[in-house]
């Protein structure tokens, strides 16, 4: 239990220090997610095992580079840390090639949870898994459960 408060902490404090750079990039939008992005790493505390996410890979996630469609290289525990890949290319080039497995992890899942998983996936596995970031959480589940309800009515 003590792991993964102390993974929440963390991650909280790492999300709070880059704040300043991703107001530059979109202030609007960033400002009015931010605070349910926030409350997002609580979620995957619920749902996903996130004490298997050593402390500089959560602050390595944590930053605006971990964002929906970003693509992760997670490695099995105690090998080498997560590699995070902004592009198709990139992963390719960054060691996509010695992927075993490809997880996505739930609607809404942010970054740690998404690394969370893929870790249990590398470890039962015994290999690096890739894992697709779907979302920024409790952000997104309103737009997704809205665009999954429309889709499914026509």
């Amino acid at each position: 239990m003590f792991q993964t408060a102390f993974t929440l902490s963390l991650m909280q404090f790492a999300r709070t220090l880059s704040l300043p750079e991703r107001l530059q990039h979109s202030p609007l939008r960033n400002l009015a997610l931010e605070g349910l992005r926030q409350r997002n790493v609580a979620l995957d505390a619920l749902f996903y095992d996130i004490k298997v996410i050593t402390p500089e890979e959560a602050v390595y996630i944590s930053d605006s580079l971990a964002a929906e469609g970003a693509i992760m290289i997670v490695p099995p525990s105690g090998g080498a840390a997560i590699t995070l890949c902004e592009t198709v290319s990139e992963f390719v080039l960054r060691g996509g090639d010695k992927v075993r497995a490809l997880a996505v992890a739930g609607i809404g899942g942010s970054a740690l949870g998404a690394a969370a998983f893929a870790r249990n996936v590398a470890d039962a596995i015994q290999g690096p898994v890739a894992v697709v970031v779907s979302g920024y959480g409790i952000a997104d589940v309103i737009t997704e459960a809205f665009g999954g309800l429309f889709s499914s009515a026509i």
